[in-house]
């Protein structure tokens, strides 16, 4: 299965492209440009250079937030467009549950992982799930203990603690 993934959560975002197993390409965005003007070069550019057309993409995949409200605007519009045209189903992403997935690829089952994101002005997106024996990739890979949230990231650690639930791994940029 071919997978187009587009990521607009962040000022840079991500464009990438896997079949099956492997990743064909990876790409992080040039954080000095919006979305609004890299979009949809940014995906045709992609596409060219794994030598596919978009039409041979199985499925259209974006990063549903949390994130900047035009960031995710203008990436969902893009994918929905796309997948329209080619007659594909799109599918969201829990940008926090990714960042998780790649923090906990290592770990193993019953660690506790956080996911940050920063949402400026001191503030942190966050989510906190659990490990499994599972591949992370398996949809039961985590299982989510706290579903998304916003807030200072002293507050969110303090009600972690209080929960019984402090991560053993925290991934993500609001984790800097």
């Amino acid at each position: 299965m071919r997978v187009l993934a587009l990521d607009t959560t962040t000022a840079a975002g991500s464009v990438a492209i896997g079949d099956n197993d492997e990743v064909l390409l990876e790409e992080v965005g040039d954080s000095a440009r919006s979305h609004g003007e890299r979009l949809p070069a940014d995906i045709l550019g992609a596409v060219e250079r794994c030598g596919i057309t978009l039409a041979s993409i199985d499925v259209f995949a974006i990063a549903a937030g949390p994130g900047t409200f035009t960031g995710l605007r203008i990436g969902i519009a893009t994918i929905q467009g796309l997948a329209f045209v080619n007659g594909k189903r799109v599918v969201p992403v829990s940008a926090l549950q990714a960042l998780a997935v790649a923090a906990s690829r290592e770990e193993p089952a019953g660690r506790t992982v956080g996911a940050w994101m920063d949402a400026h002005r001191r503030d942190v997106f966050s989510a906190l799930f659990r490990t499994t024996s599972r591949s992370p990739f398996d949809p039961e890979g985590l299982v989510e203990i706290e579903s998304a949230a916003v807030g200072d990231p002293a507050g969110t650690l303090k009600r972690w603690e209080a929960g019984g639930h402090l991560p053993g791994v925290l991934g993500g940029d609001g984790a800097i």
